[in-house]
């Protein structure tokens, strides 16, 4: 069955209609032959049996015709009447000569055989001893001699053994006949039981291969059309269906291959959107760290700001000091002019005292600076 899948939908059409018109002309072909025959034991009857016996009777009809001559001659004995009834018998015995001629030529039976010889025997004894010695004392005018042989011969010897031999002829032709019809209707009666289960036979191979292509045509359609509705419905994960070889079976392994890549798009938008929301997720859970780390860096800047604030006053009341101490140290300057060695220790002091100021000056400008830049 894989081997009749594997074929085109076009060969198994192609080869089930070309089994069924070779069915058909098989039928055909025996019915010709048939007929030919029944045909030929036609030709056999009418030529073996209805063409002798049209013969036979033929030769039996002028057979007792020149009898019937023969009495009529007795009857009317006049001369124009026995020349009359003379030259007709002559035109039967030839007639009857050339009808014994074509029946011998004809096919013969075996009984015909065997009787052929007593009906030709009787023939010429009913000719020769009879009807002619007849018709010879007849044209002599010896009434009495021709009745005699009439008489004696002719109705008293010789035409029951002619009659006879031709009556089994004829029934044996009869019977041949009878055979060939036998024949004939035995082969007629075999020809159309013959021809009746031949055609019946076609008739169900025609049916059940029509069954056939219909199913291994119509099943991958509608495996086809439930493959297309659950994949317009959604479903995905349908098994592949089973390949063959002809064009249905390419239409399910497209449909098939299509089913699959639209799961793989489908699989991969469904990974990537896992990853996404996994992203997100992520996002969330960093930004909400990074909101309380924001909350703990503001709370630290306050603190530094604070801080700030007090190192501020600090270092202006640092400022504050080193100017009454640089007052303090123009008036010991004075006091000081008076020892050199007091004045330029004095001196040496002040100076370290300025470059402390100015740091600390630096130090203010980067903590307004940073106290800027943080808007705190």
């Amino acid at each position: 069955m894989e081997a009749i899948y594997s074929l085109k939908v076009r060969t198994r059409l192609i080869g089930a209609f070309g089994f069924v018109l070779l069915l058909l002309l098989v039928v055909a072909g025996m019915g010709v032959r048939n007929l030919g025959q029944t045909f030929d034991r036609l030709a056999s009857v009418y030529n073996d049996n209805l063409v002798p016996l049209r013969e036979l009777g033929e030769i039996t009809r002028l057979s007792n015709r020149n009898r019937i001559l023969v009495m009529d001659m007795l009857l009317n004995p006049s001369a124009a009447n026995i020349a009359k009834r003379d030259a007709e018998m002559g035109k039967n015995a030839d007639s009857i000569d050339k009808l014994v001629k074509a029946y011998k030529g004809s096919r013969l039976t075996e009984k015909e055989q065997q009787v052929v010889p007593k009906f030709e025997a009787a023939l010429s004894a009913y000719r020769n001893e009879g009807l002619t010695p007849a018709r010879e004392a007849l044209r002599a005018g010896d009434t009495d001699t021709a009745s005699k042989i009439y008489k004696e011969a002719i109705s008293a010897r010789l035409a029951t053994p002619l009659t006879d031999a031709l009556s089994q002829l004829t029934e044996i032709q009869v019977e041949a006949g009878n055979a060939q019809y036998a024949q004939a209707e035995q082969l007629n009666r075999s020809t159309r039981w013959m021809l009746i289960g031949l055609t019946a036979t076609a008739f169900v191979v025609g049916a059940l291969l029509a069954l056939r292509i219909a199913h291994s045509v119509t099943q991958p359609i509608d495996q086809a059309v439930d493959l297309a509705q659950r994949v317009a419905d959604g479903d995905l994960s349908g098994d592949q269906p089973r390949t063959r070889g002809d064009e249905l079976g390419q239409l399910l392994a497209s449909l098939g291959e299509m089913q699959q890549s639209l799961h793989q798009v489908v699989s991969q938008v469904r990974g990537s959107a896992d990853n996404v929301a996994n992203g997100s997720a992520e996002i969330a859970h960093a930004n909400n760290d990074l909101s309380a780390r924001t909350e703990q860096q503001a709370s630290a800047l306050e603190e530094t700001a604070s801080s700030m604030e007090e190192l501020g006053s600090t270092v202006r009341h640092n400022a504050d000091s080193a100017q009454q101490a640089n007052q303090l140290a123009q008036a010991a300057s004075t006091v000081a002019v008076r020892g050199g060695e007091q004045v330029g220790e004095v001196v040496s002091t002040m100076g370290e005292i300025q470059d402390a100021s100015r740091k600390i000056a630096d130090i203010i400008g980067v903590i307004d600076g940073i106290a800027f830049q943080t808007n705190i």
